[in-house]
């Protein structure tokens, strides 16, 4: 590890790659996985049931996050250490040219990794957030984690942004229909184009889930973070280490100057799912391997 941040995690470890050849195969492995599931949501297009859509929300589930479909087709309640948001989910068919071009598969369902760093920001609440400018890179079409953190943590501002126009255009719906006590912004932001953006003030602390996948996307997400966060301003970046990715982005961010923590055991209940999950599926029961499931945490600091 290299470095400090504001954000203490109960225990932090490095994440070291096991080989070329072993990073190769996890790699294949993770991008047979995303997409695949790709695929479904392309033949389910605007098929989908209202009844069967609650099942289908969420990807593996580490419990943390409940999801329930209301009476109003396409809208859900996400609810999560007793606070519930309203959520739109886009029904209508997607099409192989709304996902071409850039990462898009969280347009088609709630990441892990979105749902442990919602539950993760939950349990930081005011006493991290209070007061405080919030931006959401990359958050889909839900932006859970910054819609739950302008729900229940009492930030001054927050910013949810995606890199897909028909996903920012859902969460503007997402925000109408909830009572959020904060002032909450919704735009279209691509990585590589974060230096055009002229924010009234740098963000305190940068959300992100899930979006170290592509390799020609991380400089631009590296990029984004430096540009948009304030000197002595934090980064909670939470992502699956997929056959070496996530240590790729570490060492992007370290080319920037930003100090980083890497944190696996940072929460006592995202570690008792993971490892319940990692014994059901050595019974037989769901997949579930760690390396493409298990979202680890990388704690940024931008230097005053």
């Amino acid at each position: 590890m290299s470095g400090t941040t504001a954000l203490v995690a109960p225990a932090a470890d490095t994440v070291a790659d096991d080989g070329d050849e072993d990073i190769g195969e996890a790699r294949h492995e993770a991008a047979r996985q995303r997409w695949r599931l790709l695929a479904e949501a392309l033949k389910r297009g605007a098929a989908t049931t209202h009844e069967g859509a609650a099942d289908s929300c969420m990807g593996v589930s580490f419990g943390l996050v409940r999801c329930l479909s209301t009476p109003e087709n396409g809208w859900f309640v996400y609810s999560a250490q007793g606070f519930e948001v309203l959520v739109c989910h886009v029904t209508e068919a997607v099409s192989p040219k709304a996902l071409a071009g850039f990462n898009n598969t969280g347009n088609v369902r709630v990441w892990s990794s979105e749902e442990v760093l919602t539950h993760y920001c939950l349990r930081q609440g005011p006493a991290l957030f209070a007061g405080r400018r919030v931006l959401e890179l990359g958050g889909g079409m839900t932006c859970l984690a910054g819609l739950m953190v302008a729900k229940a943590a009492a930030p001054a501002h927050v910013h949810l942004t995606d890199g897909n126009q028909a996903a920012m255009a859902n969460v503007k719906r997402i925000v109408a229909q909830n009572e959020l006590r904060t002032d909450v912004a919704c735009s279209v932001l691509r990585w590589h184009e974060a230096g055009h953006l002229r924010p009234a003030a740098l963000y305190d602390l940068i959300l992100c889930a899930d979006c170290l996948f592509f390799d020609d996307a991380r400089p631009a997400l590296a990029d984004a973070i430096s540009l948009l966060l304030r000197p002595g301003g934090s980064a909670l970046v939470m992502a699956p280490a997929r056959g070496g990715t996530f240590n790729l982005f570490v060492q992007e961010v370290a080319r920037k100057g930003l100090r980083y923590s890497i944190a696996k055991r940072y929460d006592d209940a995202v570690w008792a799912s993971h490892e319940a999950l990692m014994h059901a599926a050595q019974h037989g029961g769901p997949f579930y391997n760690e390396d493409l499931h298990f979202p680890l945490l990388l704690l940024l600091t931008k230097p005053s």
